[in-house]
């Protein structure tokens, strides 16, 4: 703790990398539990910087529950990495906007997933703590309640999220690599409406309204299960 003058105080911690001597300085409002529990962290990060090693999972766990300010100090004094304090809301946010060329079906796709991850870990949770482990948490957890089909598709557009981390330099490896059953749709599960049926139906109508029956073509020719079918028009 330095003190001033004032009567005010600032608790600083000195430490020496690349042959220099660093300040971290962690300002006035924190405990002697909060300073030693940072000046620990130091030590660590110094200790790994020295050896020239990537810090552990766990230290870069309690290095992401530090507040943002001692983080930016931190990256200042080299014991980070610049893009450490990437936060997986800020990596969604990037992603969705660098595919706003495509077409908003697909980019509604991406926003699901990111709020799936978001759910999954919080908005706050650093890139660099997340391993693989954690990702195979995530899909583990998302097959309890999810079909084959949509966990499938759920994992190849979280691969590409962070695959667009990996690209800008967020990360150095994808958190998502991991195989994953590739499940399809299977389209013998589906339902055609033939135009056998839909005649029936319109010679149930009291009415026959064409209008009604316009709308009705258009609802059903919108369906997935439609599709491939052809509808017979209003006229008829």
């Amino acid at each position: 703790m330095k003190a001033y003058k004032t009567g005010q105080g600032n608790w600083q911690l000195n430490y020496t990398l690349d042959g220099k001597q660093r300040t971290l300085s962690l300002g006035r409002d924190y405990t002697v539990f909060f300073a030693d529990h940072t000046a620990k962290i130091v030590t660590e990060l110094v200790a790994v910087r020295k050896l020239g090693d990537k810090p552990p999972t766990d230290l870069l766990h309690r290095v992401g529950r530090l507040p943002i300010r001692v983080r930016a100090s931190l990256e200042r004094g080299g014991l980070i990495e610049s893009c450490f304090g990437m936060s997986l809301d800020g990596l969604c946010e990037k992603f969705l906007k660098s595919k706003e060329h495509l077409k908003q079906s697909t980019i509604r796709c991406y926003r699901d997933a990111g709020k799936v991850l978001v759910k999954h870990f919080g908005k706050d949770r650093l890139l660099a703590t997340i391993g693989v482990a954690d990702g195979e948490g995530c899909i583990t957890e998302l097959s309890r309640t999810k079909a084959k089909t949509t966990v499938s598709s759920f994992y190849r557009r979280m691969l590409a999220i962070f695959r667009f981390a990996v690209k800008k330099g967020y990360i150095q490896s994808n958190p998502f690599d991991f195989p994953v059953e590739r499940v399809d749709t299977d389209e013998s599960r589906w339902y055609y409406i033939t135009p056998e049926m839909i005649r029936k139906v319109f010679d149930a109508c009291h009415n026959n309204c064409p209008t009604d029956n316009a709308i009705f073509v258009k609802t059903l020719h919108a369906s997935p299960q439609s599709r491939k079918t052809p509808c017979l028009s209003s006229s008829k």
